[in-house]
């Protein structure tokens, strides 16, 4: 095994559970930016069954993480009030960040842009803006694109 297979295997804590939860129907998981409708229905059993504690492979040490986890585990199978719930009944960063998310997938901007001003320190936007400038930095420079990053 090679180190940076070791490293990723140390990072990834991921239960065999949520893998069948992303593999499912992984040519349907999130292919429309705005959804309507239900979400997958082959998916819906699988997620109804899977609780925040079975998430992650090891009991989470912080149960709101895990729980925001699973807000996006609705999302990544276009579930949308499901994981509504499940994000707005969290008060944290990251569930702000579920909730932005799902209120922009359901074409609610206004208030998609109220929560992700709730999570503006979370941890993930260095990385995030790193991937992005990465994306954009082909393009030609534009004012609007700049922003973003």
């Amino acid at each position: 095994m090679t180190q940076n297979n070791s490293l990723s295997g140390e990072l990834d804590r991921l239960s065999q559970a949520a893998r069948v939860v992303l593999k499912l129907d992984v040519g349907n998981a999130y292919t429309k930016l705005v959804v309507s409708g239900a979400g997958n229905a082959n998916a819906y059993p699988v997620l109804r069954a899977l609780s925040p504690e079975m998430v992650l492979s090891q009991r989470p040490s912080n149960p709101d993480e895990a729980t925001a986890m699973l807000a996006g585990l609705w999302l990544w199978h276009d579930c949308l009030d499901e994981s509504h719930k499940v994000s707005q009944s969290l008060n944290t960063v990251s569930g702000s960040m579920w909730h932005a998310i799902m209120h922009r997938r359901e074409g609610d901007f206004s208030n998609s842009k109220y929560w992700y001003a709730r999570c503006e320190n979370h941890p993930v936007l260095p990385s995030l803006a790193s991937l992005a400038n990465d994306v954009i930095n082909p393009f030609p420079a534009d004012k609007s694109a700049l922003r973003i990053v």
